[in-house]
């Protein structure tokens, strides 16, 4: 029998709550050997897996996705090429 608590959004400060009509996404990190982001539809089977994040919406989708662009950038402002 499925776990009766509901999920909640993992973006800080949303804590909405999953229901059947929401558009939810995963989001799930995967490090080395290349650092990335896989952000897929819900998928019931895959929303417990260790390390996937729950987004209640497109917008905190891409507030995950920010976050973590933030995160992995390679080199500072100043040493981005320049046009």
């Amino acid at each position: 029998m499925k776990d009766p608590r509901p999920y909640v959004c993992d973006v800080a400060g949303c804590n909405n709550r999953k229901a059947e009509s929401n558009r939810w996404w995963l989001v799930r990190p995967i490090d080395p050997p290349v650092s990335s982001l896989n952000i897929i539809p819900w998928d019931d089977k895959q929303a417990d897996k260790p390390g996937t994040f729950h987004a209640c919406s497109e917008a905190c989708s891409s507030k995950m996705l920010s976050a973590w662009q933030a995160k992995h950038v390679a080199a500072p402002a100043e040493e981005a090429v320049k046009v």
